[in-house]
């Protein structure tokens, strides 16, 4: 138990002789500002000297001592891999698997144009200036550099010599499996000279001894000292520190040398350790090194620009500190504990009582997708240009009730659907129409048509062939011969393999034409309100597109497969299209057009016919 106490009250370790360098950043002993890792790769803080790193062998069950401070990569996190399915961020950037593994250093001004910094192992280095993604190429190439020092530190410099004046970062990766550790980086003209000092240093007393005997004395001595180390508390192993770090690793790493195979002492220490180390694999079981988690950007450490005057960014004006818009959190600065602040802005900008307005938004926009129209109808503009609510109490309430409820959309949905508003029938009344012509006071419920992507899925639904599994990759849109361009992709399959709509592909210049007959927005920006139209190229695509023909198809083999008369099939397909049986009118209809032979062609276009009713793709 002891071995898995945290250390604490490690002393500081002693500088670096760095003479007139830059320290931008010391990994041996970082501030909590410093320390900006993107996940747990490299543990939750540096290493120390001293520290015990547990192995996998119950006689054996210490794998290594720490010798040297530094942000180390922990081993345990080797596994990180992308879901199934996930899909690699692209360039010369996401080759090197990224998120998850990096560490990057506080945002710092490049005076020289080079950093140095301190590593071993193999890695990758990118520096991000201006806080921009460059990719390499011709442009930025030296943004990016791999770098492989094998077990020894060693500086590695960073030419940034086209940026000398601006701000940048640096972020480190490693690759392979070899070990990899940082323990500072700087920014100079030249590499600094000092490095951390190598394993096994001679005491100069044992450089003195007379005689063989004398020597095997002093390491007798010394060894026995650095065993009692070992049994002592974790704690008193730190203070300890790099003077005898490197001795207690060779001790460690060469114990067959005292423990004999198969001895008492063995078994012993088997015994003893069986405990931690079991404990330490159920705990490393509890790890879940996959994750359909997006990644997001990595916090950094904050700045606060200067004005560009006339938007020349070599006529700087002043310092403009970083704060959330005055008119709802006044004229003080962002107050920041640690990072850049994004945290801090973000809890302003939810806090109701200082910023009411994101609750009223995100209700309104629920409101607008559940009712058709929004209590504030231009649902992207709640300013002086935009819509006036029609219900100002009650866009207030339900912002209120949302922020109480724990901003959840699923009890706020629910409060909705459950009332009379929502529950109220579509059919029109004369004199409820004369009286409010727009409906804005909600005397009926809206008729509204199905989003493109609800009638694709629901041509899928009726077909049977829609396969409602979750995740995995998206499917590339189906292509007609008249899409062509430059940058074309291969063509999907028709039918989209069955997957819903949500999961199709989106490319910009070859989008699904029959999505886009039904309004689905082109991916430029964000949409909060979809055009609705009523255009004759809705009628014609589904009347006319293979896709609605094949799945017509598929509807009519899947019917007639299944036992009952054609009056039950007739039946079970208006349920399926319209969840209600066919009037008797609508039952004759059919039968008339079927005839008693099992004729596909005939059934095939009955669903076809169903498929294009009005009733289909409206929500009467």
């Amino acid at each position: 138990k002891d071995v898995l106490q945290p250390l604490v009250n490690r002393p500081a370790p002693a500088p670096l002789d760095l003479k007139d360098a830059e320290v931008v950043v010391d990994y041996r002993n970082p501030s909590a500002a410093d320390w900006l890792p993107d996940d747990l790769t490299f543990g939750a803080g540096s290493v120390q000297p001293g520290d015990i790193i547990l192995g996998t062998s119950p006689t054996r069950p210490i794998a290594r001592i720490v010798e040297h401070a530094a942000a180390e990569r922990d081993r345990t996190w080797d596994g990180l891999k992308l879901a199934p399915g996930t899909q690699n961020e692209s360039g010369s950037l996401g080759g090197a698997m990224r998120s998850g593994r990096t560490i990057r250093t506080p945002e710092f001004t490049l005076k020289h144009g080079k950093a140095f910094a301190l590593v071993k192992g193999s890695g990758m280095i990118y520096a991000g200036v201006g806080q921009h993604i460059m990719l390499a190429g011709p442009l930025h190439g030296s943004l990016v550099q791999k770098f492989n020092t094998g077990d020894k530190f060693q500086w590695v410099a960073v030419n940034l010599m086209p940026y000398k004046g601006q701000r940048t970062h640096l972020e480190f990766t490693p690759s392979g499996d070899a070990e990899f550790a940082i323990v500072a980086v700087v920014q100079e003209l030249n590499p600094p000279a000092a490095v951390p000092r190598g394993a096994l240093k001679v005491p100069e007393e044992y450089l003195n001894c007379k005689t063989s005997a004398d020597l095997a004395d002093n390491y007798r001595g010394n060894l026995g000292g650095i065993a009692t180390i070992l049994q002592a508390r974790a704690g008193r192993v730190a203070d300890h520190r790099e003077e005898n770090a490197p001795y207690l690793n060779w001790f460690v790493q060469n114990l067959d040398l005292f423990i004999a195979p198969d001895s008492d002492e063995e078994k012993g220490l088997a015994k003893a350790a069986a405990p931690i180390l079991d404990r330490h694999k159920k705990l490393l079981a509890q790890i879940k090194l996959d994750s359909r988690l997006t990644p997001a950007m990595q916090d950094g450490s904050g700045t606060d620009e200067r004005v560009f005057n006339r938007g020349n960014p070599k006529m700087l004006g002043p310092v403009v500190p970083r704060r959330f818009l005055e008119a709802f959190a006044g004229a003080d600065p962002l107050k920041v504990k640690a990072g850049s602040g994004r945290l801090e802005l973000a809890q302003q900008m939810t806090d109701p009582a200082l910023t009411p307005l994101i609750t009223r938004v995100y209700v309104n926009r629920v409101w607008h997708h559940l009712f058709g129209r929004g209590i504030v109808g231009s649902v992207d503009n709640f300013g002086v240009l935009g819509e006036a609510p029609t219900h100002p109490e009650l866009l207030d309430f339900l912002a209120y009730k949302f922020d109480k409820d724990g901003w959840s959309t699923k009890k706020l949905i629910r409060a909705l659907v459950l009332t009379r508003a929502y529950q109220r029938s579509s059919a029109p009344d004369a004199k409820a129409d004369e009286a409010d012509p727009g409906n804005l006071l909600l005397h009926r419920m809206r008729l509204r048509r199905l989003e493109g992507e609800a009638i694709r899925d629901s041509i899928l639904r009726v077909s049977g062939r829609l396969n409602p599994a979750m995740h995995g990759p998206s499917v590339p849109v189906y292509l007609t011969p008249f899409q062509d361009g430059r940058g074309k992709p291969g063509s999907g399959p028709l039918d989209g393999d069955g997957r819903r709509s949500v999961y199709l592909s989106v490319r910009r210049n070859f989008l699904s034409s029959f999505l886009l007959a039904f309004d689905t927005p082109a991916p430029f920006s964000t949409v909060g309100k979809r055009t609705v139209s009523n255009v004759p190229a809705q009628a014609l695509i589904l009347m006319n597109d293979p896709f609605v023909h094949q799945q017509a198809d598929v509807w009519a083999k899947r019917v007639l497969a299944e036992k009952g008369t054609i009056e039950e099939r007739v039946r079970g397909m208006y349920l399926d299209a319209f969840t209600r049986p066919p009037t008797p009118a609508e039952s004759r209809a059919c039968l008339a057009y079927l005839g008693d032979s099992p004729d596909l062609r005939r059934w095939a276009d009955l669903a076809h016919v169903l498929i294009n009713t009005k009733e289909f793709y409206f929500v009467n």
